[in-house]
């Protein structure tokens, strides 16, 4: 059972808080499409906290592996998608990487992001 402690809901930010954590965000994560990671973040008011702690737990699972971090919008008109990507590329060999990142998913990632995060948040 899905505990889905990090859910969206409604939290009013004024635009000096919502600034500050994107900001906080550069330090964590290389933005690809700063943009359009801006936007679509403002409207999910509760994310930047998501993302904070997304990248804690890749830290944990991933460790010294790392090599950066990728935070990606993507739009998929065929698709009828929008959301947001986390590509963590690492310095291990594509099988290892992809056992950490089935790890990360087993230990963190299905039991708490939501249904609805999980529809428009993806980590690779």
């Amino acid at each position: 059972m899905k505990t889905a402690f990090l859910e969206i809901a409604p939290k009013p930010l004024n635009a000096r808080e919502d600034s500050d954590q994107f900001a906080s965000l550069y330090h964590l994560y290389s933005i690809v499409n700063t943009d359009l990671v801006a936007s679509f973040i403002q409207g999910y008011p509760n994310f930047t906290g998501i993302l904070f702690e997304t990248h804690r737990q890749i830290k944990r699972i991933f460790r010294e592996n790392i090599v950066k971090v990728c935070l990606e919008y993507v739009r998929d008109p065929e698709e009828d998608f929008e959301g947001l990507f986390v590509i963590i590329k690492t310095n291990l060999s594509p099988k290892e990487s992809l056992d950490l990142l089935d790890r990360f998913n087993e230990e963190w990632f299905l039991d708490n992001v939501s249904d609805e995060i999980g529809s428009i948040f993806t980590v690779t």
